[in-house]
């Protein structure tokens, strides 16, 4: 099958290019990141340059490569980022989407497409149980409410157009390749430069209270994958593990496989409104469709991290 990655040198988009070609999938991409990526060799696939906010250009991909498969995961994915780039993050999460589902619309092709959500757009609720498909939702922020204006779109443009787009909301996920923007991968990086001797032996954090359900990304990409095979076009669905970790406790798990003794530093700025609520999935009704499963144990998941930043700030 001809497969579309948009977004596909981003963190989950490259493990999704390597499950797919795993599987047998002729894998295309495109991204804007293009010109500045040194190792394209290690992404199996055919990547095009674009800039996902450029209608003409995304139609000219998509009449080059004539996809039966379309994963749109193309986002500014940081909610820190988003905040501080809005008009950038409404560009691509929204118009960006807007721009795919238009070059299919006035394409003569019908493929599959898979919207990549988020968890975010449930919002931070203190409803004290995992969170449903039915869940409300509650977005805040530019990252949060763009996604959910997308994925509203999508919903959209399966109803007016007959465009076969099934949505997704995973939460969060991390493992090996994931950019320091985030909280685990951060972590891990802090402890990574001072074992190499590379950085101060000291990690700086927010809040640890906050409790997030996290996933290792490439149960994500398995689960991507399913989705592609079995989900129904109109549905959402959750992707999620139904545990919520602490950001203490993830720390503390990383510090634990630290080779050096390092101390932990509160800072001011990294502390945001909201974070001590808990975001937590349930995802029952895909697992119920696809019998997925999260199959990596949460510790193996921070291990790969913490030795992919190990095997990278030494090489």
């Amino acid at each position: 099958m001809r497969a579309l990655i948009t977004g596909v040198l981003g963190f989950a988009g490259r493990h999704l290019a390597r499950h797919l070609n795993e599987k047998g999938d002729e894998v295309f991409g495109l991204d804007l990141a293009l010109q500045e990526e040194p190792c394209l060799e290690e992404i199996p696939a055919r990547v095009f340059s674009c800039d996902i906010t450029e209608r003409s250009a995304v139609s000219e991909v998509i009449k080059q490569v004539r996809p039966e498969a379309i994963y749109h995961l193309a986002a500014v994915s940081s909610p820190p980022e988003a905040r501080a780039r809005p008009l950038v993050a409404w560009r691509v999460n929204f118009c960006g989407t807007i721009n795919l589902y238009e070059a299919v619309r006035k394409s003569d092709l019908a493929p599959r497409i898979l919207f990549i959500g988020s968890a975010a757009e449930y919002g931070l609720q203190l409803e004290g149980k995992p969170l449903t498909e039915n869940s409300r939702l509650l977005p805040q922020g530019p990252y949060a409410q763009s996604k959910a204006a997308a994925d509203l779109a999508s919903l959209a443009y399966f109803n007016a157009y007959g465009l076969e787009i099934i949505r997704l909301r995973p939460f969060n996920h991390t493992g090996p390749g994931q950019s320091a923007k985030f909280v685990a991968s951060d972590f891990a990086r802090a402890i990574a430069l001072a074992e190499a001797d590379l950085g101060p032996k000291v990690v700086k954090v927010g809040s640890l209270a906050a409790k997030r359900d996290f996933l290792d990304v490439r149960d994500v990409v398995r689960a991507y994958y399913l989705a592609f095979e079995h989900g129904k076009a109109g549905e959402v669905y959750n992707i999620a593990s139904g545990c919520a970790y602490s950001i203490r406790e993830i720390l503390d798990v990383l510090l634990g496989m630290s080779r050096v003794s390092l101390e932990v530093e509160v800072e001011e700025e990294r502390l945001r409104p909201g974070e001590e609520a808990v975001l937590q999935g349930s995802a029952e009704k895909f697992a119920g469709l696809t019998n997925w499963r999260p199959q990596i144990p949460f510790d193996a998941t921070l291990k790969d991290l913490l030795d992919w930043w190990r095997e990278r700030i030494n090489s």
